[in-house]
């Protein structure tokens, strides 16, 4: 604008007044010495009360305050609010609220959902109408749905109103139609209007839909809170979750998952097995095997409703935004398991707890409180419980609260275990209440172990009992004269069927030269690709290397697939065949546990099958045969009339099974390649051997079984070395299992050697990570080795050299190790765990007396940090050794630098 300067009409002085008008007539006057304003001869003014407490105007501005004028009956801002103006007008009926750029571009009117005037919002879901704002724009027929604040201009919806009104929402008769397109959220733009408008007809349609299908899915999330969406290229349907972030697709009949990939809505939505009397979940299946399958619950406390029916307890605000849990039922074991965090396990705890009864669970063989108890005790950890684990936990207690003492029991160690060394964290956790219910649920478990109404599944260990009652329970033992005198007949399958397996697999490679694929499908030698001239010495010897790798690639895989003799017809028949061992051997070890034997004389068989009747007794699963391979004594628990031949025999058929069902996996992923056509990965399969003596190790077997992988010839030559020879240094490739595989079997040989003569392991196995591998190593080692059939209690101490040590501390650090010794745990360190420990007991020491109990202090940190109490394996150890990872830091009291004021002053100066 033009500014003039203003002259008085009574007299020829000019002023220090300007004046000028806008090119939409409007006068704009200035006093530049008082700084008034007069906007067409009128200052500008603040919106009344009436406007800033109508509800239509808090909802989106709050208590923002604007400087308006009076303009053509309506109030409007005089400065743009983050380049928009506003218009306000308050009738007798509603407020009237007008967005507008400075050049009219865009033109808007705020809408009132809550209006019981107008009902175009009634078929829009909840969270379209609660979540948003509601801006009308009749000239390009559209109403945009934006985030409630004024400030937010992102566009999440738009209405495209159909057919055009140019009268709409100004009578109560009229009824608005239109299709509702979803703005992606990564999409770029999405504050330009123009732009979502350019885009929209590539954007999804929000529909409205009701069917079967929508009942189904109603089980897991209300009605409401799904929006059914079309897509525009190929019309496919979709249903959100929005509160879950879960997308179910209908592709050739079948609604896809597309957070889980591989996944579909299964056939049959509820499944009878398991978990019976809870509906809130989706059945999910895998969508190149039926037969593999996943829950998906939503995460929530689990209660138990007047009618006895079991449900999880969600929030029901729209905005809500809910968690959920998926549990994949192993291929193996048929139990439900999740690697996804602790609080996911504790939940799940929670839903067998709740759906349990004194009958077993027909897909586990086990009762849901014998299953909760498993799993509670897989989710151990000396770490901090973050919240939504304390409610997890919280939930459990009160579920089994005058129902189950031992859960309660555990839940408790759980806590107790989970704040020992709370204090070496910054964030320590919530801190437990201790109430009398403690000892009402320990004086409850006494008297059931001793009565004898407890089955063994349900008997804590020793070191829990110590932990939370203080006292060993005194368990049913077998009378001195009970004669073990059952005699096993020898098992049908015998180990000359699994040399004899491996054998047919050998013979899958050829021995000779002979081309066994097709010209096709051979490896053809490519020449090698780059073709750079050196230009030094360097770089000669750069490419002559990288030549030299090209050439062992090439010739390495064209061997690979020049040898191999395997077609998907003799892999099926192999797998038949080893199914049928599998079997034979899985009905040989469960009959000899759970079955009494016809014309037994033994006079405890009537006695025993009661017991086992009643459930006092447990029925043998083929996941207590893994526990069995490992801990030889549960085979008291099932059958303790057997003799000392027969266990053997029964310990031999075990191992045998174990391994039909790692060649059973490995058959599977054969024919998977085969059928894919991946040769290469099929032939490196094949020529996975086992070479270790699986009798002496049956811990590597089971954690091949429940992984369901197989111990490669490289992987154990490098664990065996570093077994046979401690303190050695053994380098391998990325990528082929030093974490995953490696690692695992040498923590699971030092936790089972000690057990296995009788006896505590004699040092705790200390793992030395990275810092930037510490929390993943954790989680991984957690979640195979804690969370699995040979419960390896993972333990982590994370010192730091800022804490103030006391001796209550150093006592909860020294049980917290005596406990890890005893359960034959593993301690995962980082480097400046364990350095900082060790510089803390010099540092101490170097203050001499000055604080009472520091040489005591650091003497007990002394015992600590002896040698000879650990078994470190180092990770990385070319990086964990480097000198820069050595941790130095200054002690005492800082003191300046002599004449360091001047010193300083000079420096400055000069420069």
């Amino acid at each position: 604008m033009k500014w003039d300067q203003w002259v008085a009409s009574n007299s020829k002085d000019k002023t220090l007044c300007f004046k000028s008008q806008s090119t939409d007539g409007s006068s704009y006057a200035v006093n530049l010495i008082t700084g008034e304003v007069l906007i067409d001869g009128v200052p500008p003014s603040r919106l009344p009360s009436e406007i800033l407490n109508h509800p239509l105007y808090v909802r989106s501005f709050g208590e923002r305050q604007f400087e308006v004028v009076m303009k053509e009956g309506f109030l409007e801002t005089c400065c743009p609010a983050f380049d928009r103006f506003y218009k306000f007008s308050l009738g007798s009926d509603d407020l009237k609220i007008y967005e507008f750029k400075q050049d009219d571009s865009e033109f808007m009117e705020l809408l009132d959902v809550n209006n019981s005037k107008f009902n175009w919002s009634i078929d829009i879901p909840p969270r379209l109408t609660n979540m948003h704002s509601h801006w009308l724009c009749r000239d390009k027929h559209l109403i945009v749905l934006r985030g409630i604040g004024f400030r937010e201009r992102n566009i999440s919806y738009i209405v495209k109103i159909v057919p055009p009104h140019h009268h709409i929402f100004e009578s109560q008769t009229t009824k608005v139609k239109g299709a509702v397109k979803c703005v992606d959220t990564y999409r770029d733009g999405r504050s330009n209007l123009q732009t979502v408008i350019k885009d929209s007809d590539r954007m999804d349609t929000l529909i409205l839909h009701q069917s079967p299908t929508l009942d189904i899915l109603s089980k897991f999330e209300a009605k409401e809170f799904i929006h059914t969406l079309v897509e525009p290229s190929n019309n496919k349907m979709k249903f959100y979750f929005p509160r879950f972030q879960l997308t179910l697709e209908l592709c050739q009949g079948v609604l896809k998952c597309q957070e889980i990939t591989g996944y579909q809505l299964s056939n049959c939505v509820q499944t009878s097995d398991t978990l019976r009397g809870i509906s809130r979940y989706l059945l999910l299946e895998k969508t190149t095997c039926s037969g593999h399958k996943m829950m998906v619950f939503p995460e929530g406390l689990v209660e138990i409703m007047s009618t006895g029916i079991v449900d999880i307890r969600v929030a029901t605000d729209c905005d809500a935004e809910l968690l959920w849990y998926q549990y994949e039922f192993h291929p193996r074991f048929q139990f439900l398991e999740t690697k996804q965090s602790r609080s996911s396990r504790l939940q799940l705890a929670a839903l067998h707890l709740a759906t349990s009864s004194i009958l077993p669970d027909k897909l586990l063989g086990i009762t849901g409180e014998e299953r909760a108890i498993t799993l509670i005790r897989q989710c151990w950890g000396n770490r901090p419980l973050n919240k939504q684990e304390v409610l997890a936990l919280n939930n459990i207690k009160q579920l089994a609260r005058g129902v189950s003492p031992t859960i309660s029991l555990l839940c408790q160690d759980i806590e107790k275990c989970s704040q020992q060394v709370s204090f070496l964290y910054a964030s320590p956790g919530s801190v437990f209440q201790r109430d009398i219910n403690q000892c009402f649920e320990g004086s409850a478990y006494l008297n059931n172990v001793k009565s004898g109404k407890l089955g063994s599944r349900c008997y804590l260990t020793k070191q829990e009992e110590a932990r939370v009652i203080g006292i060993h329970a005194r368990w049913p033992s077998i009378p001195e004269r009970f004669a073990r005198d059952q005699i096993l007949q020898p098992s049908l399958v015998c180990n000359n069927d699994i040399c004899s397996l491996e054998m047919e697999l050998d013979q899958l490679l050829c021995s000779d030269n002979t081309m066994c694929l097709t010209k096709k499908q051979k490896k053809c030698h490519h020449s090698f690709p780059l073709d750079i001239a050196p230009s030094s010495r360097l770089e000669t010897e750069m490419m002559k290397e990288l030549e030299e790798s090209w050439d062992a690639y090439q010739n390495s895989t064209s061997q690979n697939s020049c040898h191999l003799k395997a077609d998907a017809n003799a892999l099926r028949s192999l797998k038949n065949r080893t199914a049928n061992l599998l079997q034979k051997s899985e009905n040989y070890a469960l009959d000899s546990l759970n079955v009494r034997p016809q014309g037994g004389s033994h006079w405890h068989n009537n006695a025993h099958e009661m017991k086992r009747i009643a459930g006092i007794v447990p029925t043998a699963t083929i996941t207590d045969l893994a526990r069995i391979s490992v801990e030889h004594t549960l085979i008291d628990q099932f059958n303790p009339m057997l003799d000392d031949e027969s266990r053997s025999r029964l310990l031999a058929s075990i191992i045998n099974w174990l391994q039909l069902c790692v060649y059973e996996d490995k058959l599977e992923r054969m024919i998977s390649l085969c059928d894919s056509g991946a040769h290469e990965d099929l032939a490196k399969e094949l020529e996975t051997k086992k070479v270790w003596n699986a009798s002496e190790h049956p811990y590597w077997l089971v954690f091949e079984v429940e992984n369901q992988i197989m111990i490669r010839q490289e992987q154990y030559k490098v664990a065996n070395h570093l077994i046979e020879n401690p303190g050695n240094v053994l380098q391998l490739n990325m990528g082929l299992g030093k974490t995953r595989v490696i690692l695992p079997m040498l923590v699971l040989y030092h936790s089972f050697k000690g057990k296995s003569k009788g006896g505590p392991v004699e040092k705790i196995t200390r793992l030395n990570f990275l810092s930037a591998l510490f929390e993943e190593a954790y989680r991984y080692l957690q979640n195979h080795l804690t969370a699995s059939v040979l419960a390896v209690n993972i333990y982590a101490m994370p010192f730091c050299r800022d804490f103030q040590l006391n001796i209550a501390s150093i006592e909860r650090m020294e049980n917290a190790l005596e406990n890890c010794l005893i359960d034959g745990g593993a301690l995962v360190v980082a480097p400046e765990h364990r350095l900082s420990l060790e510089l803390k007991a010099k540092e101490l020491y170097s203050r001499g007396d000055e604080i009472m109990g520091d040489k005591e202090i650091a003497a007990r940190i002394d015992k600590l940090i002896n040698k000879d109490m650990w078994l470190d394996i180092l990770d990385e150890c070319d990086e964990l050794l480097r000198h820069r990872y050595q941790l130095i830091y200054a002690i005492g009291t800082p003191v300046p630098l002599p004449g360091g004021a001047h010193r300083f002053r000079a420096i400055q100066a000069l420069w």
